[in-house]
């Protein structure tokens, strides 16, 4: 069995093994903090003294500032005006060239009919237009594009007719009574002939006024043709 004092000693052994630091070591610990401290409080001082001096070097005048403006203000003026320009010189192109045209139609065309009293009519209808084309080619083109006015709401009560004389418009007339009728499936006009079919695609050519008769005949009987009959 071992003595207390043995006890003892071992303890002493294991403590000596695990010496606590000296007093005079923490205080060189703090110092070397201290010192750390200072340097960077140093730099940081340097720095800002150097930020400082640069900005002071670096200081804009109110001159400065207007100059800056002024020429701000320039290229946003010329960037906005090429922006118009681009888009407003095609506009101005056509419209000129609308002129243009204006100018060609006012020589080959004018309005036929009588002018309605507006003291009289409340609604007065508008005078048609006849014009006169160059090529013959150029009529059949506008005639065979004219249905497709009937597909823009704007266009609708815009009709594109040939010039027909006055008995065969007559007859034209009478015609579109029959297909409001429905005693006809088509009607249309070519080269100054009046061509209609039926609702057995039975085609007539009723240009004339006994060729109209003939083909009512058979179309609608109790219809009164032109003639009286």
């Amino acid at each position: 069995m071992s003595s207390p004092s043995s006890i003892n000693s071992g303890k002493r052994r294991m403590r000596t093994n695990n010496p606590t630091p000296t007093k005079r070591e923490d205080k060189l610990h703090v110092s070397r903090t201290d010192v750390m401290d200072q340097q960077y409080i140093y730099v940081s001082s340097h720095t800002a003294e150097a930020v400082h001096t640069l900005l002071s070097q670096f200081t804009i005048s109110d001159e400065d500032i207007q100059k800056i403006a002024d020429a701000v203000k320039s290229n946003i003026i010329t960037d906005i005006t090429n922006l118009i320009r681009s888009h407003t010189e095609p506009l101005l192109d056509q419209i000129d060239q609308l002129k243009y045209e204006n100018k060609i139609l006012e020589k080959i065309s004018h309005r036929v009919g009588k002018l309605s009293d507006p003291d009289v009519n409340s609604d007065p209808k508008h005078r048609q237009i006849i014009v006169r084309l160059s090529e013959p080619g150029v009529k059949f083109r506008i005639l065979k594009c004219r249905k497709h006015l009937k597909e823009n709401a704007n266009f609708k009560s815009v009709y594109i007719n040939e010039d027909l004389t006055m008995l065969r418009n007559n007859i034209l007339y009478h015609c579109r009574k029959l297909l409001k009728k429905n005693k006809i499936k088509q009607l249309w006009t070519t080269n100054g002939k009046i061509c209609t079919l039926d609702k057995h695609d039975q085609y007539y050519d009723v240009t004339t006024t006994s060729r109209f008769v003939q083909a009512v005949d058979k179309l609608d009987p109790s219809y009164t043709t032109p003639d009286g009959r």
